[in-house]
């Protein structure tokens, strides 16, 4: 009797959380948005710029503050300097934190922390009709 019980519970827990999952359209998609959110933190850590190319919408811009020095790139521009550091493994603890997601749009800080500073990224995420993709990354160190 023990057994079946545990079946059931076992059963009905499996069924009641597919039901979850199936009547909020918002979880899949906050779910797809963080594995947007993972893959672009893991190109990043990993110096993989095919990844990052696909993640990246055709008008997304890129903009590193640097000093009193305000650099920008299309993505054209980004990935060609990106392409130099291809295969390149990042000595850093990353981070991030959704700062504000408001339907098809995300606003995520991701930090960087090497031993001597942190890299900054303000990353906006929109979805559209080809899933998650990066508009716009604005970089800072400190």
């Amino acid at each position: 009797i023990m057994k079946t019980i545990k079946s059931l519970t076992a059963a009905f827990l499996i069924v009641f959380s597919f039901s979850a999952f199936a009547n909020d359209g918002s979880s899949v998609s906050k779910n797809k948005m963080y594995f947007a959110v993972n893959s672009y933190i893991d190109a990043v850590n990993t110096g993989n710029s095919k990844e990052l190319s696909n993640l990246l919408d055709a008008r997304a811009k890129y903009t590193m503050h640097s000093d009193n020095e305000v650099r920008s790139y299309n993505k054209s521009e980004f990935l060609e300097v990106f392409k130099s550091y291809e295969g390149l493994v990042q000595n850093c603890r990353t981070d991030f934190s959704v700062l504000e997601m408001a339907g098809p749009q995300a606003i995520v800080k991701i930090s960087m922390k090497y031993s001597d500073f942190t890299k900054v990224n303000y990353v906006t995420f929109t979805s559209g009709t080809d899933g998650w993709k990066i508009t716009n990354i604005s970089a800072s160190y400190n």
